[in-house]
């Protein structure tokens, strides 16, 4: 058995300061935030890359700049409700996008949260392909009675 010597006690003491404070709340929200932050910093390098990657010339095109603006808008003016339900099955599907949305929101509160529903649905209508078929899924879409 090893002695003090190799172990003291303010180690040992220390160790279980730690093991406490690893089973309480503050340690859980400690922990809970530092997972948050570097999923967020994680989802704006993601970000970054389809942004730099995607913004070519059909991207920053006028009328489509235009057309995104007012999708901006549309989603807006959406109520709570319609929000979620189009984030729950969007116009437009884009493996590289929906990773970003699920390290932006990763407890999925896009599903509960209008608020939240609608600040990612815009996110994705703004960095997402602006082919004229996505577009137009978009506008389809937003023309909810």
């Amino acid at each position: 058995m090893d002695g003090v010597d190799v172990y003291p006690l303010n180690e040992a003491l220390i160790g279980v300061e730690d093991y406490f404070f690893a089973g309480t709340i503050p340690g859980a929200i400690s922990a809970i935030v530092e997972e948050a932050g570097a999923n967020s910093r994680k989802a704006d390098e993601d970000l970054k890359v389809v942004v730099v990657e995607k913004r070519a010339g059909e991207f920053l095109e006028g009328e489509r700049q235009n057309r995104v603006k007012q999708i901006i808008i549309d989603i807006d003016g959406l109520s709570d409700a319609n929000a979620i339900a189009l984030n729950k099955n969007p116009p437009v599907k884009d493996p590289t996008i929906d990773k970003i949305v699920k390290l932006r929101d990763p407890t999925d509160r896009r599903f509960t949260d209008g608020g939240v529903a609608r600040s990612m649905l815009k996110m994705i209508a703004a960095v997402g392909k602006r082919k004229d078929e996505n577009l137009d899924a978009w506008e389809a879409a937003l023309k909810v009675p």
